[in-house]
């Protein structure tokens, strides 16, 4: 008797994370996070200042502005209430 061998499926790949919060970071600069990608690979021109401004988001004063920028947003939305952000 013999018995069914099993299908090999691919292995999946390990996902390099290239730019860790980066939809967080477009969301706070105003910006799609497909085009803030594009920006910082050099595939497109951004609004000048774009990749400072990215830049300036990944130090620790970037992050308290980024902080207080998203407490604001979301006293100001109807969050509670199950609304979107």
């Amino acid at each position: 008797m013999e018995t069914k061998k099993k299908e090999m499926r691919p292995r999946k790949r390990k996902r390099i994370v290239k730019y860790p919060s980066i939809c967080l970071a477009a969301k706070c600069l105003g910006v799609s996070r497909i085009h803030l990608w594009y920006v910082l690979n050099g595939e497109r021109k951004g609004r000048a200042g774009l990749v400072e401004a990215y830049e300036l988001l990944k130090t620790e004063e970037g992050r308290l502005r980024f902080q207080k920028f998203m407490a604001e947003k979301l006293k100001g939305s109807n969050h509670e209430m199950g609304g979107r952000v």
